[in-house]
């Protein structure tokens, strides 16, 4: 249930949501993340538009979320793979 009233600063503005019991801190970590990964592109360019900035943000952050799931999706393909080699070793294990 979505009743927890909670304030997110992001780039400068506030925005007041109503999250579940337990999802505040994910949220407050989440809006930390972004303004630190703003904070590092506002340093290191000379760029100062807060919408230029959320962007690059964005496109960092999903690039990344593609990379893990592209190394997730290779991790589950190799276990796969060794379940199916463990059950054709049990299999002939005991068919002897």
């Amino acid at each position: 249930m979505a009743d927890n009233p909670v304030k997110l600063t992001i780039a400068d503005r506030v925005y007041p949501l109503k999250v579940s019991k337990g999802e505040e801190d994910k949220l407050q970590m989440a809006a930390d993340r972004i303004n630190r990964k703003i904070k590092e592109y506002q340093d290191k360019f000379t760029v100062k538009d807060k919408q230029d900035l959320l962007s690059m943000a964005a496109l960092d952050f999903a690039s990344e979320s593609i990379q893990k799931d592209e190394s997730s999706s290779e991790k589950w393909s190799l276990l796969e793979n060794k379940i199916e080699q463990l059950d054709q070793l049990i299999t002939d294990c005991l068919s002897k």
